[in-house]
């Protein structure tokens, strides 16, 4: 068969983005259980539930933008991260580094380890510790906060 299955053909001709939306309806019609099973054998590291929980929260925020980094999903505020579906389970927060030994003392979160480094400012928290919206909404807000600081913004050169 040459150039490959009729239903691989006609994906190829469609632009990526009507692909990826049609994926995506596919997958919002199955059980969460089904839709995890499918992200396992489709390649995704992250946990696509948490994901579709974090982006229900953060989805008014202006100028959002979701991008794949670290092996998980991110959601970016003007360019910057504010929090993350991460591949190691749980979900990865951008908060202010002044605020990271308290948030880590006071609560269940850790500090990000990069390259063996702790990373003040960037906390994961363990996907136990985010069962619940309610769990989940103030490291949504802490890192809605952060992503959209204005101190965070760099010029643009031109």
């Amino acid at each position: 068969m040459v150039g490959g299955p009729p239903y691989k053909q006609e994906l190829a001709q469609r632009p990526i983005n009507q692909v990826t939306r049609a994926w995506n309806a596919r997958r919002r019609a199955l059980s969460p259980a089904a839709s995890a099973a499918l992200g396992r054998l489709a390649g995704v590291a992250y946990d696509q539930e948490l994901a579709g929980r974090i982006r229900r929260l953060i989805a008014n925020a202006p100028d959002l933008t979701e991008k794949q980094m670290f092996g998980g999903l991110a959601f970016l505020i003007g360019g910057n991260m504010a929090i993350a579906a991460s591949n190691q389970g749980g979900a990865m927060v951008r908060v202010d580094p002044q605020q990271s030994d308290a948030l880590v003392a006071t609560t269940t979160a850790r500090l990000v380890q990069m390259r063996g480094r702790p990373m003040p400012g960037w906390l994961q928290i363990s996907s136990d510790d985010l069962l619940t919206d309610d769990q989940l909404t103030p490291w949504v807000a802490r890192g809605r906060k952060r992503g959209s600081d204005q101190r965070l913004r760099r010029p643009r050169i031109r």
